[in-house]
């Protein structure tokens, strides 16, 4: 029985750190061009970063609306 439960959680802890490193949480180069595309646009429509919460707030929304546009979820 002792063996049966440190096989299972071995099994568990192999299954854990399969799941974190795996491709998925690997970037494709196509997403990262739409990252650089919409940081770019961003930067375009809120040329200075001003200090205040509504403008980060809205430059968030703006990115977030960018990646989403092109079939990203951010």
């Amino acid at each position: 029985m002792k063996i049966a439960i440190t096989l299972s959680v071995a099994l568990l802890a192999g299954l854990s750190v399969a799941t974190w490193t795996s491709d998925a949480s690997a970037q494709s180069p196509a997403y990262a061009a739409a990252r650089a595309k919409c940081r770019a646009q961003v930067r375009n429509q809120y040329p200075t970063a001003q200090e205040s919460e509504g403008t980060r707030t809205s430059r968030a929304k703006a990115y977030r609306a960018c990646l989403f546009g092109l079939g990203y979820r951010s």
